[in-house]
């Protein structure tokens, strides 16, 4: 029996999916979270075998991701994303995930994967394989941007300001400010929208 942990918070997608996977005897649904915080919380009483979580969901994302793996070092993580793109994709998976399928998805990929990824093996949405593969040619984010820079672009793209991200990270508004200007340069943006877009589109927010 395959114990699944869902996280959606589109309540009519998670009734989606918890009717999709009762339909197979060899998956229970052992626990529901609508956000992020939430499945934390679930994980610690609750004897799952792989996790299903949304990425866009609130406290999603990388750092749900990493909250994860701090409770529960090995557990399967499959990812279900409207998000297509190669970079956010690719992010997940570095980041600890074991499998990624989007929303598009049929059912009978989306219980392949669910099955697969809850032994231990890697799956990853057989329309992405193409994008992730010509998308490996290219820089990898964390090569074009320092730890720091990677931690004030995510702070940024949640909508904190500049003076919020400098109690966050402990360090001056000045420093602050400098990092953004370094980030816009690096990436060729212009402002907050385009940094929070350009975060949403390679997984970091």
């Amino acid at each position: 029996m395959i114990r699944v942990a869902i996280a959606e918070d589109h309540i009519i997608v998670r009734d989606g999916l918890r009717q999709i996977l009762l339909l197979y005897d060899d998956i229970e649904i052992i626990c529901e979270a609508g956000t992020g915080a939430d499945l934390v919380k679930g994980l610690r009483r609750c004897p799952a075998d792989l996790v299903l979580m949304d990425m866009s969901m609130p406290d999603g994302g990388l750092a749900l991701i990493a909250a994860i793996r701090g409770i529960k070092p090995t557990i399967p993580i499959l990812i279900l994303s409207m998000h297509n793109e190669p970079g956010v994709v690719r992010s997940a998976l570095e980041a600890g995930g074991n499998g990624y399928v989007t929303k598009t998805c049929d059912a009978e990929t989306l219980i392949f994967a669910v099955r697969r990824v809850s032994r231990g093996e890697r799956f990853l949405d057989p329309s992405l394989t193409k994008a992730i593969l010509l998308d490996g040619q290219r820089p990898r984010l964390a090569d074009r941007l320092s730890a720091r820079e990677l931690e004030v672009l995510t702070l940024l793209a949640r909508g904190q300001s500049l003076t919020q991200i400098a109690l966050s990270l402990e360090i001056s508004i000045k420093t602050v400010s400098t990092h953004k200007t370094n980030l816009m340069e690096k990436l060729g943006l212009q402002n907050n929208v385009d940094l929070t877009r350009f975060a949403i589109q390679n997984g970091v927010s």
